[in-house]
């Protein structure tokens, strides 16, 4: 049994197989994340060639099976061009690309992260400076987007800025977690916009080196316990 399916896809990664076929690992807005077959695409008449590539927009066209989807037309809607040609925004959108592949598993809807996903590398094709914002800005809201949308809490007392979610990934001293970090006032007004969707003033917002250092720490931390808890299940 077969179908033909069409919809539209980011390119997140590639890899060559054979002399002349390539995989492509795309994100669809319909069906989610897939791997997609093109035959012959590297070859230099392939008419797949002009409209897939590496952080392409493309509307691809295939034939679905058990065994595997093969790539048999493609219209190409953006090719984010700067993208590829900048190495700082390359980076970036390879973070991007990583983290929605590594996290989502194959053939799951989620139009919210291809609208996000799609919305950041646009963003990033814009921006001029703070390269690393839109990382930031995908990287909360999609943790919203899954659920894990963390608890920022705040100690008047103390001056102290803590976050938590599901036993309190960041905490104070009410807890003493050994994974405990400090999160410094402007860290948690950032995260404050990014959890409130004002895009356009975190992207413009200054930060010093130490708040960026600390907005860093505390991004990582918080990705690799969300990581260790699906590892866990």
């Amino acid at each position: 049994m077969w179908a033909k399916e069409a919809d539209e896809a980011l390119v997140l990664s590639q890899t060559e197989r054979g002399e002349v076929d390539r995989v492509f690992t795309i994100f669809t807005r319909q069906q989610g994340k897939l791997n997609l077959l093109a035959k012959g695409e590297r070859k230099i008449l392939s008419k797949l060639r002009r409209g897939i590539d590496l952080f392409y927009l493309t509307r691809v066209t295939f034939v679905s099976t058990t065994v595997r989807n093969t790539l048999t037309d493609v219209d190409l809607i953006n090719d984010f061009s700067v993208l590829r040609q900048d190495w700082r925004k390359f980076q970036v959108a390879s973070w991007l690309s990583r983290l929605v592949d590594f996290s989502l598993p194959l053939a799951v809807q989620e139009e919210e992260v291809f609208s996000l996903l799609r919305e950041s590398w646009e963003d990033l094709e814009k921006i001029e400076k703070y390269f690393q914002r839109p990382y930031y800005y995908f990287l909360w809201q999609f943790f919203k987007i899954l659920g894990y949308q963390p608890e920022i809490l705040f100690s008047s007392s103390k001056h102290k800025i803590f976050i938590s979610s599901i036993e309190g990934i960041f905490s104070g001293q009410t807890r003493q977690l050994k994974s405990a970090r400090l999160i410094d006032s402007l860290s948690r007004s950032w995260l404050q916009l990014i959890l409130r969707g004002e895009k356009e003033d975190f992207y413009q917002q200054p930060f010093s080196p130490a708040e960026e250092k600390n907005l860093k720490e505390i991004s990582q931390l918080y990705l690799s316990f969300l990581s260790l808890g699906r590892d866990g299940e």
